[in-house]
């Protein structure tokens, strides 16, 4: 198998972008390729997104996870470039790097209880990839390793919790009128901001890993020239347990003259510090690299939360990598080396009992 750098920039060709099937069944065939006599390959489908299981025996303790699915990007991004001790391109960081230093480690890998997961829908919810593969499966690990990129700027670093999503629509009535005489009807628009400063009200920013409120939508009935009878705007709350779901909608519920709809909502991910797999990754971390590993707290949300909402310890652990989603995404291509040798260290030392 090349080496992880070459399998990278040969990654990043693909455009895997949402909608281009062809795209993701040509890169899942050119990963099982790669690989060596002796794995067994997975395929799995759900609503036209496929999944890719490679594993070396049955039941694996050790579960490593990567997505090949990429945010849209310019016909040049598709064109990895390789300058400064970096390799530049779509998916570089978000997390074709990831998943090919994976690849090397596990087709080096002699110890079977190993496996790869790979999906191609992470970036719109992971819910066709990893949320059906894990019930169609019924994985149950020891650990779940994530190779999403570590962009803290203290590499290497285990991100253990993430936020929640909760999606919200909130509508509002009022009455119309006509715009020359609005004394004669009820703004809806204007009672909706009215009620969006309540609710923003309700969220603490000073608090630690705070839920955070963003207000991303608005849209009101009728032209400009009628006083609007009915607006609506959409909200993106990334919750912990500073102020859990539960208490986010109970309080919004609470204020009068709104309509709440939940659009869409994911659960937070969550570990235990002081699991005994997430120590041993940590251990390897510091040893393999000569630093401080640290554990962390992450905003985004990632597919690692299917497996924690079922107590399965799962994390996310990449290589170095920055800009992601952006036009000047990178990653650090000396991390690629470290990192395969943290996961290296861990599988030697994660699979004795």
């Amino acid at each position: 198998m090349k080496q992880p750098e070459e399998l990278t920039k040969d990654l990043i060709k693909f455009q895997t972008i949402e909608g281009n099937t062809e795209e993701v069944e040509k890169c899942l065939d050119y990963i099982e390729n790669q690989f060596s006599t002796g794995f067994k390959f997975e395929q799995f489908e759900k609503e036209g997104e496929k999944s890719l299981l490679i594993s070396r025996g049955e039941n694996p303790r050790i579960l490593l996870h990567g997505h090949i699915d990429v945010v849209g990007a310019d016909e040049e991004m598709f064109e990895p470039e390789v300058k400064e001790g970096r390799i530049h391109g779509r998916g570089a960081a978000d997390m074709k790097s990831g998943v090919a230093c994976m690849m090397k480690v596990l087709n080096e890998g002699e110890k079977e209880g190993v496996a790869l997961l790979l999906t191609s829908d992470e970036e719109r919810g992971g819910f066709n990839g990893t949320g059906h593969v894990i019930e169609e499966k019924d994985l149950n690990p020891d650990i779940v390793i994530s190779a999403e990129p570590d962009d803290s700027g203290n590499f290497p670093s285990i991100v253990t919790e993430q936020k929640g999503v909760l999606q919200l629509e909130i509508t509002i009535e009022g009455e119309s009128a006509h715009a020359s005489k609005p004394e004669k009807g009820e703004n809806a628009a204007e009672k909706l901001m009215t009620k969006y400063a309540e609710i923003k009200n309700l969220f603490d920013s000073k608090k630690d890993f705070p839920t955070t409120l963003n207000l991303g939508n608005i849209a009101v009935e009728g032209p400009v020239n009628k006083v609007p009878s009915s607006a609506s705007m959409q909200l993106d709350i990334r919750f912990s347990a500073s102020y859990p779901k539960e208490e986010v909608l109970k309080d919004i519920k609470q204020i009068s003259g709104i309509d709440t709809e939940v659009m869409a909502e994911a659960p937070m991910m969550q570990n235990s510090r002081d699991d005994k797999m997430i120590r041993r990754l940590m251990a390897a971390a510091e040893k393999a690299s000569g630093e401080q590993a640290d554990l962390r707290k992450e905003n985004f949300a990632s597919d690692m939360r299917f497996f924690t909402e079922k107590d399965i310890p799962a994390v996310c652990f990449g290589p170095e990598g920055y800009k992601l989603h952006s036009k000047d995404e990178y990653v650090e291509t000396e991390s690629l080396k470290t990192y395969c040798e943290i996961l290296k260290t861990f599988l030697n030392n994660g699979l004795s009992r």
